[in-house]
């Protein structure tokens, strides 16, 4: 499981809170899926924060799914 710090330019230096995420890579005939946010006009990957007691594996899975209706199996 590879781990990354995102800052965007909505970053000022401290955070009040940090919330682990999982972010999934969809890769299909060299296209990457992304959904578009429009309250922050960014696109993102499908993913989101981690509930209590779920693994990685099940997050990722429930967020993709409700994000896009596309069911998933994690490959890493």
């Amino acid at each position: 499981m590879d781990y990354l710090t995102i800052s965007g330019k909505n970053y000022f230096g401290s955070y009040k809170y940090v919330r682990k995420a999982c972010r999934a890579f969809i890769i299909k005939d060299d296209m990457i899926l992304t959904s578009y946010e429009s309250k922050s006009s960014h696109y993102m990957l499908p993913g989101g924060g981690l509930e209590e007691g779920e693994s990685d594996d099940e997050c990722i899975i429930r967020e993709v799914n409700e994000e896009t209706g596309i069911i998933i199996e994690p490959l890493e």
